[in-house]
């Protein structure tokens, strides 16, 4: 599922997997990231957009969070 890839990938030891978060919402539509975000809220108890805020900094996570909002 690709909420556990996000999260594995937000949650990568003690650096992120920044190409694979890309990929992964890169290549969905915004119906189907929304559905990544609410199984993502479900199973991890913390929203996409807060992990990704937390553990990201800079262009990558500006760009990110507007693709996620």
């Amino acid at each position: 599922m690709d909420a556990e890839i996000v999260r594995e990938a937000l949650w990568w030891g003690w650096r992120v997997n920044l190409s694979t978060v890309i990929e992964v919402v890169r290549t969905q539509s915004s119906s189907e990231l929304h559905s990544i975000k609410q199984a993502y809220s479900f199973r991890h108890n913390s929203k996409i957009e807060e992990d990704i805020a937390h553990k990201t900094n800079g262009n990558f996570k500006e760009i990110l969070l507007t693709v996620v909002k």
